[in-house]
């Protein structure tokens, strides 16, 4: 492996490539791959060389963070305090600057696999990628806002996540402000991103939704920039698809939640929306808005909230699935052609 890394950049990164899979295989194939110095070696790639190799090493390192082992590895190694120190010299050093979307989303997967570590352990990284999501700290590429933005919601995604990121209170009121902005007046693809996130960050199986958890989504929503349902469903009402089906996955991921459902059942004209088949010609939407009765009519906590003629409504649409269509009764009148 030695000679062939020697031959050039391509094989080398082949060969790192290699043995990151086989570190994955198991705590055995990692012992041996770090005995080799080949793991050594490529972590020494993250802190020098040029941007694009250093880009590159961080890319091949990430699964690591998602084991157990590896990580131990990783710190154990000084890798991980090596990497937080570049982060913290990206407000004055431009070229650490172009290395931070191979930083966020690094730590980004380290906050996912284990938030209340990362929390104790590397807040000050975690402070940073909210000011970048919140866009308070302005590293001069627009970029890394959006990155910032998916890895927060990447972190948030699961309930662990989520009260992590509670620590941090002013900070994700900042962040929840400019999501409920940005969804209504960014460009169509950065619009779809922050609904996408919202609906991570707000996402919680109904095994999970714990007192706590679900009255801290709750303030989370109070602080989304102002943001009712009635403009969401005036963005799930746009032409755009992609738009429009992220739009509907907010509102199907608040109608998981008792206090979704009642913002969903006393927002004047939404459940008639909802209800509505007519506003679909596409199957992705017809399967969207039905996706959204379907975990109205399976939540536990819904029919304590929702009428009975309402119930019965959605019951019945659910039962007749998402592509139902009315029969159309045509009547022949004599003498007309």
């Amino acid at each position: 492996m030695q000679e062939v890394m020697s031959k050039s950049d391509i094989y080398r990164f082949n060969v790192y490539e290699f043995i990151v899979q086989v570190c994955l295989l198991g705590d055995m194939s990692l012992g041996v791959v770090s005995n080799s110095g080949l793991l050594d070696r490529l972590t020494g790639e993250v802190t020098t060389g040029d941007i694009l190799t250093q880009l590159n090493a961080l890319e091949l390192l990430t699964p690591l963070v998602l084991n157990p082992s590896g990580m131990v590895l990783l710190d154990r190694g000084g890798v991980i305090a090596k990497l937080q120190y570049l982060l913290s010299l990206a407000e004055t050093d431009p070229m650490t600057a172009l290395l931070m979307p191979g930083l966020i989303k690094f730590f980004g997967n380290m906050g996912h696999s284990r938030p209340r570590q990362m929390i104790k352990e590397n807040s000050s990284v975690v402070v940073m990628i909210l000011r970048l999501a919140a866009g308070s700290l302005d590293l001069g590429d627009p970029t890394l806002q959006l990155v910032a933005i998916q890895t927060v919601a990447h972190i948030g995604s699961s309930p662990a996540g989520k009260l992590a990121l509670a620590k941090f209170k002013t900070e994700m009121d900042e962040v929840m402000d400019v999501l409920g902005s940005r969804m209504r007046v960014a460009p169509t693809e950065q619009r779809i991103c922050v609904l996408e996130a919202l609906t991570q960050l707000f996402s919680v199986q109904i095994e999970y939704q714990t007192e706590e958890l679900t009255g801290l989504l709750e303030l989370w929503w109070a602080s989304v920039g102002g943001v009712n349902l009635e403009k969401v469903v005036a963005v799930a009402r746009q032409p755009f698809m992609d738009l429009h089906c992220a739009a509907l996955g907010l509102l199907n991921t608040l109608a998981n939640m008792p206090w979704g459902q009642r913002l969903i059942c006393y927002e004047p004209g939404l459940i008639e929306y909802i209800l509505d088949r007519t506003t679909e010609s596409e199957k992705l939407g017809k399967e969207c808005k039905w996706t959204v009765v379907e975990t109205l009519v399976k939540s536990p906590s819904t029919s304590s909230i929702f009428t009975e003629n309402h119930m019965s409504q959605l019951e019945k649409y659910f039962n007749q699935g998402p592509f139902y269509v009315e029969a159309q009764v045509e009547v022949a009148v004599e003498g007309l052609n």
